[in-house]
Order: C-alpha cells, then sequence, then structure tokens
C-alpha cells in the first residue's frame, strides 16, 4: 500500500507559492543530479548538506519564506530530520512506501 498526500491542504491563493515549491521539490527530488543533496527515490527522500533554506529557495528558483516552506509540513507533504547540525533528511510522504501490517 502505497500513502498518498495531497495538496488539498493547500487551496487558495494564499498557498500558491507553497504549491509551486513543493511540485520544484519533487521534481529535483526526481532529477537525483546535484552537488549539494542526495536523494533516495527507494525511500522517498533527500538528505540536503550545507545551509538547508539556501538551498531549498535554490531549488525554489523564486523567493520564498520560511513559511511558504513549513506549510508544506503542515499539511503533511514533507517530514524533516536532522541527520546532524548540517545535514537534513527530508522525506516526501508520497513517495514513502507503508510497511505492511501483519
Amino acid at each position: 500500500m502505497i500513502h498518498v498526500a495531497t495538496q488539498e491542504g493547500l487551496i487558495g491563493p494564499e498557498h500558491l507559492k507553497a504549491r509551486k515549491l513543493y511540485r520544484a521539490l519533487v521534481k529535483h527530488h526526481k532529477a537525483a543530479a546535484c552537488a549539494t543533496c542526495k536523494s533516495y527515490p527507494k525511500y522517498g527522500s533527500m538528505i540536503i548538506a550545507g545551509d538547508f533554506f539556501e538551498h531549498i529557495r535554490d531549488i525554489a528558483h523564486t523567493p520564498i519564506t520560511p513559511q511558504d516552506f513549513f506549510k508544506l509540513q503542515h499539511a503533511g507533504l514533507i517530514a524533516l530530520e536532522e541527520v546532524t547540525p548540517r545535514m537534513v533528511r527530508m522525506v516526501f510522504a508520497e513517495f514513502v512506501r507503508e510497511e505492511p501490517q501483519p
């Protein structure tokens, strides 16, 4: 079974930048060709080294605020985990496979 998170929680013009950011992050994750981060498609995640928000802004190609990014977390589209103080794991809920229940 695959858990599918949608952008339903991001309806309306006030969430436009967050939706665009999410699409850019997914595209970047699928491209898997970046010196700053490493994608792990099997696990639906990528690990970002260095300045996390600077890299997110680079991916977005548009000015964003941390609030735009945290809307994605609040909507359940992504989850963040600090691996080290300079490394963050970002997990995309729509690409994570749930383990079968016994």
